[in-house]
């Protein structure tokens, strides 16, 4: 899968410009949890209109105009169970994106499981499988497999399919 791995702060800029003019944005977060406070973010996926992005926010000074224009866009934004990420909008810019769309709450809104995994509602849903190699890395360590950034990507890949999807049930139910 063809995807920028963003570094540095002007790839980080080209992403915001391209994120102003979107009409939705699909979005997921890897983090590590267990030996800190507050989870620590480690890196976040981004799919744009069948484009892919991986930000490494080790690798940058600041993830705030990412969060900022995440939250100031009028696009429709796409998580699955999107707890964790907006809690990182929020401690960065004291908001969340307008315009959310949760799949893991839609899909118990129109009757499917709930909390129903994202890899359960892909496989029902969509009927792809999703591999579970990478479940338990540890995101803070560089540099990253090819592997891993699969297993990240895959989380954003599906959304926007699986959000069509979902709207169409809710929309059939009024």
């Amino acid at each position: 899968m063809n995807f920028e791995f963003i570094t540095r702060q002007t790839q980080l800029d080209s992403l915001l410009a391209r994120m102003r003019s979107a009409e939705w944005i699909a979005f997921d977060t890897e983090f590590v949890s267990e030996f800190t406070y507050h989870p620590e973010l480690c890196l976040v996926q981004v799919a744009i209109g069948g484009e892919y992005w991986v930000i490494d926010p080790l690798e940058l000074s600041s993830m705030t105009a990412f969060w900022g224009q995440l939250c100031d866009g009028d696009q429709q934004t796409i998580v699955h169970a999107g707890r964790e990420e907006f809690l990182f909008s929020h401690r960065a810019v004291e908001r969340v994106p307008r315009h959310w769309f949760d799949t893991q709450i839609a899909a118990g809104m129109v009757g499917l499981e709930y909390p129903a995994s994202y890899s359960k509602l892909i496989q029902r849903l969509l009927d792809e499988r999703l591999g579970k190699g990478e479940t338990r890395t540890d995101w803070r360590r560089r540099p990253l497999s090819s592997s891993q950034l699969e297993y990240a990507l895959d989380d954003v890949v599906y959304l926007k399919p699986l959000y069509d999807e979902l709207m169409k049930r809710l929309k059939a139910q009024g």
